[in-house]
């Protein structure tokens, strides 16, 4: 009977640490996509002038930054999700060991849910497209001028 309590909160701490990582994954990974999204936007500098000299609404101009952000998304996630279907797999078959004082041996058999591996792949998503909303905003409002007479 004293056994169920302490599980109980063993598995609350548990997916409270889960949660606590996996933000600040999401969190490092809203920031390395917008860095490499920023990155993209100085290094096309004079493509964004030249494009918004010829007459390309500063709509459009974001559109593409934020359709590059989205497509960087999906792939990520993609890839992401692909990983973690074939580390669950591999480890669901082989299993992890584990032993605990008191309790002897045992063997943990990971699984994911389907509703987990949608939400992490529509979260990563998600935070793709946020993160290249200020680069996008960047890229539109540059003046022509400044832009192509930048090195």
């Amino acid at each position: 009977a004293d056994v169920q309590p302490f599980l109980r909160d063993v598995v609350f701490r548990q997916r409270i640490m889960i949660g606590i990582v996996s933000a600040i994954l999401f969190v490092l990974a809203v920031f390395v996509i917008a860095n490499t999204m920023t990155m993209a936007v100085f290094e096309r500098t004079r493509e964004i002038g030249t494009m918004l000299s010829l007459g390309v609404r500063k709509s459009m101009v974001r559109s593409i930054f934020l359709s590059e952000a989205l497509f960087v998304g999906i792939v990520g996630a993609a890839l992401g999700l692909a990983l973690g279907l074939t580390v669950v797999f591999v480890l669901s078959v082989r299993g992890i060991p584990f032993g605990t004082v008191g309790f002897g041996q045992g063997i943990l058999y990971p699984f994911l849910t389907l509703d987990f591996a949608l939400a992490s792949f529509c979260v990563a998503i998600l935070c793709s497209v946020l993160a290249g909303v200020a680069p996008a905003r960047k890229a539109s409002d540059m003046k022509p001028v400044d832009a192509l007479r930048s090195n």
